[in-house]
């Protein structure tokens, strides 16, 4: 007998806007006694202009009239039924996006520019090349740790330029990547995380019926995340290198270095907070739930949503740490006295033309 293939249903996403709200009293459910209930009557506009009205239960969000929303109609074999999605954010988001590329070009100008350049580039590469080969099948710890190599060499190229203080990071920044999989690819599958923390990975797995390996996926996630911050340590480590070498020339690489650390340890530990206060805050609603239901907290830390993200904080710091002090190893043997007097001519020649303007 042939194998039944699933049929998934068709999602469409509607524009309308509510013109109504009508509350209504549910007698069935007592458990939500104290629960306001709404139905919205939303009128649809089509590209044609064409608009038509029909009322929608509540999707448990508030709305006001006046409020543009997407609505999901979505078409089974058998069924077609229409679901209040978000609020349309869009004027929002991209309010947001100008003042976020004015603030960063007001404050840094043609680096900042450059970096925002390289942000599009980063977002372009695992958009376009990460995601698709990670769906075809290919490993994707293999896939994220040879992409993060090309984004850094991308990102540092562009916003750094080519020379030997972005040679220094990018081979800190490598190196760091290789710990980083090497560390995650042995805690996660020897603690046995599946990867299904939440409906997303569920329906990634079921859903699209692919051949996705979810361990693998939460690792390809612990590296990428540990690319932005990893980037930033080591360049800041190369340059401190840098400075203090033009400043003192012709000394041992132990001096050098311990020098360096000294700076490298206080930008060091300042980044490990920006970085697990990150996690900590995109799971504080997860959290908040945990610390609310009385698990001891031995079992709170078995949970694997709450696993994932210990190992993903833990590890992304490690990586970031052992950034700082690599990259200044390589910094110190790099970086020569003569490109440190090519710089300074540089330097002493930029101050002269512009005194002269």
């Amino acid at each position: 007998m042939p194998e039944q293939k699933m049929v998934l249903p068709i999602t469409k996403y509607l524009k309308g806007e509510i013109v109504n709200i009508v509350e209504f009293k549910n007698e069935e459910n007592r458990i939500f006694e104290n629960q306001k209930f709404f139905n919205y009557n939303i009128k649809f506009i089509d590209a044609n202009g064409f608009s038509s009205s029909t009322t929608i239960y509540s999707n448990g969000q508030n709305y006001k009239v006046g409020d543009k929303v997407y609505v999901q109609e979505v078409t089974g074999p058998d069924y077609k039924y229409l679901a209040l999605g978000d609020k349309m954010r869009e004027p929002e988001i991209f309010g947001m996006l100008a003042l976020f590329f004015i603030i960063i070009i007001s404050i840094f100008g043609k680096k900042g520019l450059k970096a925002l350049f390289s942000l599009v580039v980063s977002l372009f590469i695992i958009i376009f090349i990460l995601l698709p080969l990670t769906l075809k099948g290919y490993n994707p710890v293999l896939v994220a740790g040879l992409i993060s190599t090309l984004l850094l060499v991308c990102i540092m190229f562009i916003t750094h330029g080519r020379n030997r203080v972005t040679y220094a990071a990018l081979l800190g920044c490598v190196f760091s990547i290789s710990v980083t999989i090497f560390l995650s690819y042995f805690i996660i599958l020897y603690s046995r995380i599946s990867g299904f923390v939440d409906e997303e990975s569920a329906y990634l797995q079921f859903g699209l019926g692919s051949n996705l390996n979810l361990s693998l996926l939460v690792i390809a996630s612990i590296i990428i995340g540990v690319i932005g911050a990893v980037d930033d340590g080591a360049i800041t480590q190369a340059g401190i290198v840098r400075e203090i070498k033009s400043h003192k020339k012709g000394l041992q690489p132990y001096y050098y270095y311990k020098r360096a650390m000294e700076i490298g340890k206080d930008h060091g530990s300042a980044m490990i907070n920006t970085l697990v206060l990150a996690y900590v805050a995109s799971s504080l609603p997860l959290i908040i739930l945990f610390y609310t239901s009385h698990i001891s907290p031995l079992m709170l830390i078995n949970r694997e949503m709450v696993a994932v993200e210990i190992f993903r904080s833990l590890i992304g710091s490690i990586g970031l740490l052992l950034a700082i002090p690599m990259t200044t190893i390589f910094a110190i043997f790099l970086i020569r006295d003569e490109d440190l007097k090519t710089d300074d001519e540089h330097m002493s020649h930029a101050g002269h033309s512009h005194h002269h303007h």
